[in-house]
């Protein structure tokens, strides 16, 4: 809740830097009453949830319980994914959610290829290559399995410094329709 606060005044007093809820599946009716707050308010995106962080699964029966109040809710979701099975519960998603447009952060690290071929698959499925780790190629096989619409730029700003995924996507050669 403290955050969520800190970020809608950093919404307000940065525009247009814009901003997600974050939503923790171990607190399904705040989680709820914070998108509510907060969702229509100038400024704020969608929503933001971190499996890891929270200690619940992607897959897992809270996060379950809370993905169809961000659908019923938001246009975009920010996924960290943790746990088992991370694809195939993002396809399910994916397919049971349609107007809800998820955005894989770190489009799976080292599983990139998995992330593209998902991405490929659901139109409403997309990469975020913000990572700390470059990884030569990845952006590149994105691009060539899903295409350049389902990527958006992402940085992490300010746990990265920006110019390092910025210099992953120079690197990778896009065209100016691509870019």
């Amino acid at each position: 809740q403290a955050g969520n606060e800190q970020m809608a005044e950093a919404v307000q007093r940065y525009a247009p830097i814009l901003g997600y809820v974050y939503c923790n599946p171990n607190f399904l009716d705040a989680s709820v009453a914070e998108m509510e707050r907060y969702l229509p308010e100038e400024g704020f995106v969608g929503v933001k949830i971190h499996g890891g962080y929270s200690g619940c699964a992607t897959g897992g029966e809270k996060m379950r319980e809370l993905m169809p109040e961000i659908a019923a809710r938001a246009k975009v979701v920010k996924i960290h994914p943790a746990g088992a099975d991370v694809p195939g519960t993002l396809a399910q998603y994916a397919a049971q959610y349609p107007s809800l447009n998820i955005i894989i952060a770190h489009a799976l690290v080292s599983d990139y290829r998995t992330a593209a071929e998902l991405a490929a698959r659901h139109r409403n499925v997309y990469l975020d290559f913000a990572c700390s780790w470059a990884g030569r190629g990845k952006i590149e096989y994105a691009l060539a399995t899903c295409g350049a619409e389902q990527i958006v730029f992402g940085t992490d700003m300010d746990l990265f410094e920006p110019a390092f995924t910025l210099g992953m996507f120079e690197g990778a050669g896009l065209d100016e329709a691509q870019a």
